[in-house]
């Protein structure tokens, strides 16, 4: 064995134990991992690893890290997909970690713009007179926070919706805080020196990719990452790589580079250049005019769009609606470059170096923002796909997808660090990584290892599958799955949460369970508002309770013990057939020669389903059934074995009685622990 891997060892014999103490105990599973990704650091490579709940990754990858980093300085980053992995990681993992490896090691966590307050913004909200009591007092706190993390703070659910972090987040990009009076105060650029100097920093996926952008300049030289929830990254990478032209992209992409009080600082040199004061209302003037053009833009696509209920409608060159929008396109494409000359124009008149390198920002970003609008109206390229995504009926933005990321993604995980480790609880079909590998572009190269549950699953959990209930796009479906849904509450009383696949579905569902009334505990649904935290922490606080969540619910909450007991499936996570981007890539796999079906649309609904039938036991001490309504899973030909892959294998019920029956003798049989 190497270095890394004998102090690996050690520290988890000897240091772990006294530092996490009882019930703590060395587990040979997760030992194992953090010797294999002890041993990736030292060789190299690319390290994929499925590890499910209660294998305890974090400590098993981190340990490896930050002995690396204590025996030769090596830096590394873990990147997650969502702020409740990082938070867990920043507020209990590493630190534990870095106390067992003797705590001559630094970590920092490090998050996108967005998270951050701008100080100079809160103290300027806090000039206003508008203000609620509660939110002057949320806002009194995060002025005199030291993290700047928008939502740290007790309150922030309450307090922080859309309009307000809009108003307190950091500006969208660095130059618009030049020259700013708060800089030395900004927590933003303070976590980012600290990110610089940390041996190990807690990042996101998003700002992974933004890293990579900026020539490492984020996170610094890295000679290892690790990405958790691993099973987001492609989708991270798609949302990363594609252009996007939307209703805010003058002021949310263009001039939301300006500093609030450039005019300020123009205005003090109109005296001695008169000429800035007629650039500067020539360049106010084509920020108007670009505005509106946008304007011109999005009504035309408005009036053209096709109709139907789809939220994302796929754009081919030629369509009506590009066609119809053309000479709209022209015009913005024109109004921007007219306002990069303009930004142009303004800083050579004002010749200020305060100001230079603002308005070069500007006159770049239009540029940036003109051939945007070009490729995506143009919809002409053959290695992307096109589509207008929608809400309420109107066109919110037009899109522009990379059909492979796959090659893009080997390429950054084989540059970004000599040694790679993606992990999560959700990689593997059954045994095999290759669904994953493809998914990742390491086929070939990487590594795998597959941890089986630490938890005797045959024991503490059962999965039915109501073979009865009319097939799921069926008009009486959701009144079928609510009256066996509230018969199951009336009987047994637990906390069931039921995962939907869609808004429509959940809204079906929730409307037959109040016309019903039989839910005694009452119903909470994520389609009537409310964040997620909220909605867990009412749930967590109503025995009984039946809480019907979306996309969201099916990963990345953890509610264990009698906090859910019942957790009910309504369809098969399958992906939408006619979404743009996954048309795209299975008529890729089609011209391939492989089927579709059975190389993507089955494996990615097997990864999504473990995710959803996950949220049941997460400790050893945890039990309580699963119920599949989707009656596919029982008499679809892949259904059986879909639902195996996923679950290990599920029971056949042809009727409610039956079912209500099975419940209650494995609840009987499997009394609290």
């Amino acid at each position: 064995m190497g270095e890394i891997v004998d102090a690996t060892h050690a520290v988890w014999r000897h240091a772990l134990p006294r530092v996490l103490g009882a019930p703590w105990e060395p587990r040979d599973d997760q030992l194992d991992m953090a010797l294999s990704v002890a041993r990736a650091l030292e060789r190299g490579g690319v390290l994929v690893v499925e590890a499910p709940t209660g294998i305890g990754k974090s400590l098993a990858y981190l340990v490896p890290l930050l002995v690396a980093a204590r025996e030769s300085g090596r830096r590394a980053a873990v990147a997650t997909c969502t702020r409740t992995l990082q938070r867990q990681l920043a507020t209990r993992d590493l630190p534990a970690a870095v106390e067992a490896v003797g705590g001559r090691v630094r970590g920092a966590v490090l998050m996108g713009r967005a998270a951050y307050a701008c100080r100079r913004a809160v103290a300027r909200m806090l000039e206003r007179d508008d203000l609620d009591a509660g939110r002057r007092a949320w806002l009194d706190a995060l002025a005199v926070d030291a993290t700047g993390d928008l939502e740290a703070l007790n309150g922030a659910s309450e307090h922080l919706d859309g309009a307000l972090r809009a108003a307190v987040a950091c500006p969208p990009r660095d130059r618009a805080c030049r020259g700013c009076d708060w800089r030395s105060e900004c927590t933003l650029f303070e976590a980012r020196r600290r990110a610089l100097e940390a041996h190990v920093v807690l990042a996101n996926q998003s700002l992974l990719m933004s890293d990579v952008a900026a020539d490492g300049a984020l996170l610094g030289p890295l000679d290892a990452l690790v990405v958790d929830e691993a099973h987001h990254l492609d989708g991270v990478a798609t949302d990363f790589l594609s252009v996007t032209v939307g209703r805010r992209l003058v002021r949310g992409h263009v001039t939301s580079v300006v500093p609030v009080d450039v005019d300020d600082r123009l205005e003090a040199i109109v005296a001695t250049h008169p000429t800035v004061r007629a650039a500067r209302e020539a360049f106010h003037r084509a920020c108007s005019r670009a505005e509106q053009a946008l304007e011109s833009l999005f009504e035309a696509l408005d009036a053209h769009a096709p109709g139907g209920p789809a939220q994302r409608v796929r754009c081919v060159e030629g369509m009506p609606m590009l066609v119809a929008a053309e000479p709209a396109g022209r015009a913005l494409r024109e109004a921007l470059d007219d306002l990069a000359r303009a930004a142009g124009t303004l800083r050579e008149a004002a010749a200020d170096e305060a100001t230079d390198a603002t308005f070069e920002d500007v006159a770049a970003a239009a540029r940036e923002a003109a051939e945007a609008v070009g490729v995506v109206l143009a919809a002409a390229d053959e290695e992307r796909v096109f589509y207008a995504e929608r809400r309420d009926g109107r066109v919110r933005a037009i899109c522009a997808a990379p059909i492979d990321v796959a090659s893009r993604l080997g390429e950054l995980l084989s540059s970004i660090a000599p040694a790679a480790v993606l992990t999560s609880a959700t990689l593997a079909v059954g045994d095999d990584f290759a669904y994953a590998l493809r998914r990742f572009g390491v086929e070939g190269i990487a590594e795998a290892h597959r941890y089986a549950s630490p938890f005797d699953l045959a024991a503490c959990r059962r999965v039915y599958v109501a073979a009865w209930m009319p097939p799921p796009d069926a008009p009486g479906f959701a009144g079928a799955a609510a009256r066996v849904v509230a018969e199951v509450q009336r009987r047994f009383g637990r906390r069931h949460l039921v995962l939907a696949t869609s808004y429509a579905q959940a809204g079906a569902l929730v409307r037959e369970l109040d016309r019903l009334g039989s839910a005694p505990a009452g119903v909470l649904a994520q389609t009537e508002g409310g964040s997620r935290a909220d909605l867990l922490q009412r749930f967590r606080a109503t025995p009984g309770a039946v809480l019907v969540g979306l996309a969201s619910f099916w990963e990345g909450i953890d509610l264990p013990g009698d906090a859910v007991e019942i957790v009910s499936v309504l369809r098969l996570p399958f992906r939408v057939p006619d979404d743009p981007v996954v048309q795209a890539r299975a008529q890729r796999l089609r011209e391939a020669g492989e089927d579709p079906f059975t190389a993507m649309f089955v494996p990615d609904a097997v990864l999504r389903l473990r995710q959803g039938v996950g949220r049941l036991i997460r400790t050893g001490r945890d039990r309580g059934a699963v119920l599949l309504f989707d009656r596919r899973a029982a008499t679809a030909r892949y259904g059986p074995s879909l639902v195996a892959a996923a679950t290990g294998g599920a029971e056949v019920v042809d009727d409610a009685d039956a079912l209500v029956d099975r419940l209650r003798a494995f609840f009987d049989a499997t009394p609290p622990r």
